[in-house]
């Protein structure tokens, strides 16, 4: 799984630190290293960090082959997905420059159907062909197309696309060997990740109200969250980041406000932004331990309204359930259909999928 901290590293070879500036913007969208995050609020809410937690949530149980190290080893292996991509593997008779073909490649990025390019060094390591740490030789070229319904994956688009690189290499002078381009495995690949972006539910949610419809001060619910084991960052909502690198975040957690629909720590300080509801959910898919990380959504919740006597309404997928019982047979229905299709919650390929 792609996490902030390798994104940040394949784009300017280095990790981010408190000091560094904002240097990537997306539209209205920037990439802020966490530590700035966390600074802005405490300008602003000055006491945030050092908050009595009320709740500690409680980490789930570690699975070592979804474990990702928060910081990018240089030296492990960076391959496709064995589920969520299509690869061929193309042998070099001899080492190439890895920057030239990379540079050859881009320029039929479109026409090659838009994979990523991985590539075996000769010391054995798979990795991208391009990025910060791109090795500067390889001796195999391993095209990968993704297949999640984002990228649209059509079959006769990504043949073409293997088609169309396999002629290019051909004509280079270190000499590729053509692997065998059958459609079958992608075709099995395509309605295992069809079945696995089908799986319902995808979420499950509990939502906090005001008993009376009226607004809580914005500033104790800010407190409230914090001291819950809650965070405030990405998209201006608050997250239980996994402590244990399996994924993400945990729960996410969302402000109602009757307006813009997420937390500015500017407006709440000034005390012009208060909320009326709020929505605790996680990803069911996405989750290492679906079972547990729903037990501290609703342990978390719980606590929430034994410090504010509020409203609890449980969702799944934005449906109303009864209650945890009913939260928690769906929670198990989601993760039964996706063991039997062999993948494992949270895993990288279900990340990629989804």
């Amino acid at each position: 799984m792609v996490t902030i901290a390798n994104l940040w590293k394949q784009l300017f070879g280095k990790q981010p630190s408190e000091n560094e500036p904002v240097v990537l913007r997306m539209g209205d969208l920037q990439l802020v290293p966490s530590s700035q995050t966390a600074l802005r609020a405490e300008r602003v809410l000055p006491g945030t960090k050092e908050l009595e937690p009320v709740f500690l949530p409680s980490p789930p149980p570690v699975d070592p082959a979804l474990v990702n190290s928060p910081d990018p080893d240089p030296k492990r292996d960076y391959g496709p997905s064995p589920i969520a991509e299509w690869s061929l593997t193309f042998e070099a008779n001899e080492r190439f420059d890895c920057a030239a073909l990379a540079k050859v490649l881009h320029t039929k990025h479109e026409e090659f159907g838009r994979p990523t390019h991985y590539v075996r060094t000769p010391e054995g390591q798979v990795t991208y062909l391009s990025s910060a740490d791109a090795p500067p030789f390889g001796v195999a070229l391993i095209p990968a197309w993704p297949l999640g319904e984002w990228a649209q994956p059509e079959k006769e688009r990504i043949s073409a696309g293997a088609q169309a690189i396999e002629t290019v290499l051909s004509e280079l002078p270190e000499g590729f060997q053509s692997p065998d381009i059958s459609l079958d495995e992608l075709e099995r690949q395509l309605q295992q990740v069809s079945k696995i972006s089908f799986i319902e539910p995808r979420s499950a949610q509990i939502i906090v109200s005001h008993p009376e419809g009226k607004f809580w001060n914005g500033k104790e619910i800010w407190i409230l969250l914090h001291q819950l084991g809650l965070k405030w960052g990405d998209m201006d909502c608050f997250q239980w980041a996994d402590p244990t690198h399996q994924t993400d975040y945990l729960i996410w957690v969302e402000v109602d406000d009757d307006d813009l629909g997420y937390a500015l720590p500017e407006r709440i300080a000034a005390g012009t932004q208060n909320f009326r509801a709020v929505k605790f959910s996680f990803d069911i898919l996405r989750s290492p331990s679906p079972i547990h990380v729903l037990s501290q959504l609703v342990a978390m919740t719980a606590a929430f309204q034994k410090v504010m006597s509020c409203r609890l309404t449980a969702y799944v997928d934005e449906r109303a359930v009864s209650g945890e019982e009913e939260l928690r047979l769906e929670v198990m229905k989601a993760v039964k259909t996706l063991h039997a299709l062999g993948v494992k919650p949270g895993s990288d390929s279900v990340c990629r999928l989804i």
